[in-house]
């Protein structure tokens, strides 16, 4: 079993990376393009075997698997807090950002909740697509899609109200929607499995 110690680094280094994704996002004005080029990010976190919340919670197996989740979740948003931290200090303005902030808080719970858990979906046929074909197409087809569908991605949204919104970012709202999109991903992705596996077995 990975150590703690290894296992929130590489966590720490996939927030991080979903930074750089979402700021290659916002500086492409092509709303497609940028979404291919946000799989960048899950590409390198796939490859190099880092570690990421949303990429892991569909393939947890037991008890056993709920700490190293709970590490791995921690380390993201240690990662992406740094990330984001770093981006607002550069000033760099995108209109879009606040844009996106907007109707990202403008959705009732229960529609977030939903949108995370469809993006919970994409993000396991991502991972298990790469696992089964090591083709990166799809990896990049599903990221490309749940963002183009505005479904809601745990970290990516934490980047981004974080950079809109630095040390404002705890007001209670947005911090419910933050945790109601850590929980979605979760149902999606393991909801997903689960059939797929019934699926399998009958």
């Amino acid at each position: 079993m990975e150590s703690f110690f290894s296992n929130i680094r590489k966590s720490i280094l996939s927030g991080l990376l979903i930074v750089i994704a979402g700021m290659t996002y916002l500086a492409i004005d092509n709303s497609f393009v940028g979404s291919l080029m946000f799989s960048f990010g899950l590409l390198v976190i796939l490859y190099k075997k880092y570690n990421l919340y949303t990429g892991k919670v569909g393939f947890v197996s037991g008890k056993k698997d709920i700490l190293p989740l709970l590490t791995t979740l921690l380390g993201n948003i240690i990662g992406t807090a740094i990330g984001s931290g770093i981006y607002r200090a550069l000033g760099i303005k995108q209109e879009r950002l606040g844009a996106i902030c907007e109707a990202k808080l403008s959705n009732e719970w229960w529609q977030v909740l939903l949108l995370a858990i469809l993006c919970g979906v994409m993000m396991y046929l991502a991972v298990s697509l790469f696992r089964s074909t090591k083709n990166p197409l799809m990896v990049m087809m599903p990221i490309s899609v749940f963002i183009m569908c505005g479904f809601e991605h745990s970290m990516a949204s934490l980047f981004y109200f974080i950079s809109n919104y630095g040390l404002d970012i705890f007001q209670p709202k947005i911090i419910i929607y933050l945790l109601i999109m850590v929980i979605g991903n979760a149902i999606g992705s393991l909801a997903w499995r689960f059939i797929e596996v019934k699926e399998k077995t009958e």
